[in-house]
């Protein structure tokens, strides 16, 4: 192992594989439940670990924001035949990122008929963003027919002006979408791979008067895929690539080294699309993923992922020359086994670690009452039921309490956590309803018994009219780990 080319000791290796599928239970509810993955839940019981109870998990991203009404048909059909022939062992979930949210398709599941119900259930639409910058693009291409020059040129740039506010507005939302999934898998023990089906967007955009790159906006999205230990399978879901443009024939092909299609790309119209690819190549290395370049077969791509994950390795170690000052370090691992490829994350950015600033944790706190998904950095546990006063429920938040970061100082442990609960309204407005960090001073004694029979927090919620969701966050004060759980108000009895 190398960091920024210097050898590295390996403190810790693992083996990070699933554990064999058992027997099919014979309950209905049972079965349901481990489909799933787990048991269920009591009446009025709700928790964020039903997603995090085990890895080597695949989450399925199909790309509206940034893909074509008709590579989202090929798409969509596609994942269907491949969804045909998933294995019991394979934990699969569908997700879609279109304009302003990630909805969810499907959670986390072993059973593949109701993968195939849900996705059948979905329908191709594009984007109005995607619309608006390929329309800006065909105007381009096109030219215009005034005879005045300096005016047609004014309205090229006006053109290009729209155009890289659009693809700057996908490049933002792209990149929160990521942000999201690494929350939501973070508590997933193991590799977690997504797989991003996409027409991506172009890693630089040129205006009239400048250029500009995304780098920046990649570079954030990784450093949280990085964080929740999840690789990124970029699968270009493009159906009309011109032939000319592709470096080999195959169906499916890894795309390896940077830049690689430059050379298969001339400076012509189809430069933006060589950009487009570029991107998926750079968020897939920076992830340790891989990125494909597909002509008729997706499934091969995604079914790539789902291999991946079925046996990997831990590596851990000590930096040589520890310098935490926020920079970029590179990783590199190598094996002496021939014919071996090694598919890692490229690096990490050694940040020190500091207090959480109390702006940033409400900030972090209200993207997650607003977030579509279910964190899982800290486990919650939450039982919500009527309340005895009308329009109420009562509502007990458990989070884990060996997971909370307490510090021990003078016989005393203390620490902090936020606690919020929040309604939301169909169209997505939210209501923070409660809010307060709640100090942790204990001594060995209480410290003992709160591993031992966990944190209860209780409160009486008054629901608001049209309210149809509760929001219950946790957030470990002292390293930001964040917990959530979701609540389907017309599910509480």
């Amino acid at each position: 192992m190398l960091e920024d080319g210097k050898p590295q000791a390996i403190e810790l290796f693992a083996v990070d594989g699933r554990a064999a599928v058992a027997a099919a239970p014979t309950s209905a509810a049972a079965q349901a439940a481990a489909a799933e993955g787990g048991t269920p839940l009591p009446n009025g019981e709700y928790s964020n670990r039903a997603v995090a109870r085990a890895g080597g998990v695949t989450a399925i991203v199909l790309d509206r924001l940034n893909t074509g009404f008709e590579e989202q048909k090929l798409a969509r059909d596609q994942i269907v035949d491949f969804l045909k022939s998933v294995s019991r062992e394979d934990r699969i979930a569908l997700y879609v990122l279109q304009t302003g949210t990630l909805q969810i398709l499907h959670e986390f599941t072993r059973d593949n008929a109701s993968l195939i119900a849900a996705l059948n259930r979905y329908q191709a639409r594009t984007s109005r963003s995607k619309q608006a910058t390929d329309a800006r693009q065909q105007d381009l291409a096109k030219g215009g027919t005034h005879e005045d020059a300096e005016f047609e040129r004014w309205l090229e740039e006006k053109a290009q002006q729209v155009s890289a506010f659009y693809i700057r507005d996908r490049v933002k939302l792209t990149a929160a979408a990521f942000e999201t999934i690494a929350s939501h898998l973070a508590g997933v023990r193991g590799r977690k791979n997504v797989v991003w089906v996409s027409s991506s967007f172009p890693i630089r955009i040129d205006e009239p008067h400048s250029a500009q790159t995304f780098t920046t906006e990649l570079n954030e999205a990784a450093k949280a895929i990085n964080g929740a230990n999840i690789a990124i399978y970029a699968v270009d879901a493009r159906q009309m690539i011109p032939p000319f443009a592709l470096a080999a024939t195959e169906p499916t092909k890894e795309v390896s080294g940077p830049r690689r299609y430059d050379a298969d790309f001339p400076k012509s119209t189809f430069e933006k699309d060589a950009r487009n690819v570029d991107t998926l190549q750079s968020i897939a290395d920076l992830t340790g993923g891989r990125a494909f370049s597909v002509l008729g077969n997706i499934g091969k791509g995604i079914r790539q992922a789902v291999e991946d994950s079925r046996l990997t390795y831990v590596l851990g170690y000590y930096p040589v020359n520890a310098n935490w000052d926020g920079t970029y370090h590179d990783i590199k691992v190598t094996v002496n086994r021939p014919g071996v490829t090694v598919r890692t994350r490229k690096g990490y950015y050694a940040t020190r670690f500091e207090a959480v600033n109390p702006a940033t944790s409400e900030a972090a706190l209200l993207e997650a009452i607003r977030s579509p998904l279910e964190a899982t950095g800290l486990g919650v546990t939450a039982r919500v039921v009527k309340g005895k006063a009308a329009n109420s429920v009562d509502v007990t938040v458990r989070p884990a309490a060996d997971a909370i970061t307490l510090t021990r100082a003078d016989g005393r442990w203390t620490g902090a956590i936020d606690i919020v609960i929040a309604q939301s309204l169909p169209n997505g407005q939210t209501f923070k309803t409660f809010a307060v960090n709640a100090g942790l001073d204990l001594t060995d004694e209480q410290h003992e018994r709160m591993l031992r029979e966990g944190l209860t927090f209780d409160r009486t919620v008054t629901l608001r009219p049209g309210s149809h969701r509760l929001h219950l966050i946790v957030r470990d004060s002292a390293n930001g780990a964040t917990g959530s759980v979701i609540v389907p108000i017309a599910d509480v009895r």
